[in-house]
């Protein structure tokens, strides 16, 4: 989390410093990101750049919960507005939509680059993390996800919160899966169409949500 200097900078220049920073990010996977670089971008002295911010780490950290900033709300609003409840059907819709967002949206750079360290977007397990005092922003999302909304439990063969905090686990493991597909693929040099990678994100939840098993006679 940044320090308070960096929210009494103008306006512009903490974009400006943000902007430098997803540059840099979507150059380079964050082990080999350069603070050098950040600070050149956005024309900051590197004094500077440490009463802003304490490491590479966590201004890596800002960026994406920036980046995931309404996500929360938007989820809400899909599965308690838009789908009255229904854990799948908001799934396929909600998700679906973000892994375009990922693949094609403005973020894409960072996305492919960052993709292989997912452990920094979901609550990083490195030792630096782990000792520092205050919470990764995006630490135990997953429940935050799930205790902040509504579901229909009626549509599902569960009924607690811990039950459906570990369906939502299973069901952003196909989301991970999915773009992870895309990501090996293209690193090989075969880009798999937008369309393609949402029709087997679809097709995988189909198996969590209707079983593979066929009804034996």
């Amino acid at each position: 989390m940044p320090k308070k200097t960096f929210f009494r900078l103008p306006e512009a220049k903490q974009q400006r410093l943000m902007t430098a920073a997803r540059i840099e990010f979507s150059r380079a996977r964050f082990e080999d990101a350069s603070i050098s670089n950040i600070i050149k971008l956005a024309s900051i002295p590197r004094g500077s750049f440490y009463q802003y911010f304490e490491d590479k780490a966590d201004i890596f950290d800002y960026y994406v919960q920036q980046i995931f900033a309404n996500m929360d709300a938007e989820w809400k609003a899909c599965l308690e507005d838009k789908h009255h409840g229904d854990l799948f059907a908001a799934f396929r819709d909600f998700f679906a939509q973000k892994i375009v967002t990922v693949l094609s949206g403005p973020n894409a750079a960072f996305f492919e680059r960052q993709f292989t360290h997912v452990d920094r977007l979901n609550a990083s397990n490195k030792e630096d993390h782990q000792q520092r005092a205050h919470k990764h922003p995006h630490h135990k999302s997953i429940e935050r996800m799930i205790s902040n909304v509504t579901i229909d439990y009626s549509k599902l063969k569960i009924d607690t919160p811990e039950d459906a905090a570990n369906l939502f686990s299973l069901l952003m493991l196909i989301v991970i899966q999915s773009l992870g597909s895309y990501f090996r693929q293209k690193a090989a040099g075969v880009v798999v169409p937008t369309a393609e990678i949402v029709h087997m994100f679809n097709h995988e939840l189909d198996w969590l949500e209707f079983g593979v098993s066929k009804p034996q006679l």
